[in-house]
């Protein structure tokens, strides 16, 4: 199957800090596009996967618009979005393949939220050689529709690694074509908390990457967290955190928790 363009008509984000899926925007059908310019036009990133379709989406965005420093990749890929381009699985990979990334070079950063690992990722942007990139959210998408306790297959480490290719193939200079990037040669990938569930994924197809782990005391967290999640009672239920679904899915532990609530 072929690449495809797809001419964004509405964007149709509701939750900001959901996670990305391909019904984030209505399109329309643009034509046949070569694959190929995913590796090739420093302006085309992964934005999701659908897993229905069993295809890949990029987003492309304005060469005025530099990813590396969003806070957050996700968000910032959405609202700058322009088009997107749509590739199957089966070119992905082809594509993934061609990424030379050297896995001792790669860094990923887990934590438990709330606790400066958006501090960590633009340091690490400060570093000569280093592409740091802050939430590239088809992971946490991922976990989302496989669930922590589905992570083992095939297909989820090959999706894993195709995946992890080429969100680092705009710093790598060995691609054939356009080099995207600015002769990165190390790249360091920090997730949203509950990708944490994903680290035995990880290792079992980068076992020679680096790992950061931050953590915070558990009471200053706690109230960070809530101050998030604008909860003005501590004992207050969080109405995204039932026993079934949800984050329950993503981080099998609070299962053991009362079913309403995360604290």
């Amino acid at each position: 199957m072929e690449a495809r363009s797809l001419i964004i008509e509405e964007k149709l984000r509701t939750m900001p800090v959901g996670l990305v899926r391909p019904a984030d925007f209505r399109v329309r059908d643009g034509g046949a596009a070569d694959p190929r310019i995913v590796l090739q036009q420093p302006h085309l990133t992964l934005y999701c996967l659908d897993f229905e379709h069993r295809q890949a989406l990029f987003v492309e965005t304005p060469p005025d618009c530099d990813l590396s420093r969003a806070p957050f990749l996700y968000q910032a890929q959405y609202d700058a979005a322009r088009r997107l381009i749509q590739i199957p699985y089966e070119t992905l990979h082809r594509l993934a393949a061609e990424v030379v990334l050297d896995p001792s070079r790669l860094i990923l950063i887990y934590s438990v939220g709330r606790c400066g690992s958006t501090l960590v990722s633009r340091a690490f942007n400060e570093v000569e050689g280093v592409e740091s990139i802050s939430e590239p959210d088809v992971f946490t998408q991922m976990l989302g529709h496989w669930g922590a306790n589905d992570l083992d297959g095939a297909e989820q480490a090959a999706l894993l690694k195709s995946c992890t290719l080429i969100q680092c193939a705009p710093g790598t200079a060995s691609v054939v074509g356009e080099r995207r990037g600015q002769g990165a040669t190390a790249w360091a990938l920090k997730f949203r908390s509950m990708v944490m569930e994903m680290g035995a994924l990880f290792y079992s197809v980068f076992p020679e990457a680096r790992l950061v782990f931050l953590y915070r005391h558990a009471v200053p967290w706690a109230r960070s967290f809530l101050r998030l999640m604008q909860v003005p009672d501590p004992a207050a239920p969080l109405p995204f955190s039932g026993s079934r679904g949800g984050l329950a899915r993503m981080i099998p532990r609070l299962e053991e928790r009362e079913p309403a609530y995360f604290l």
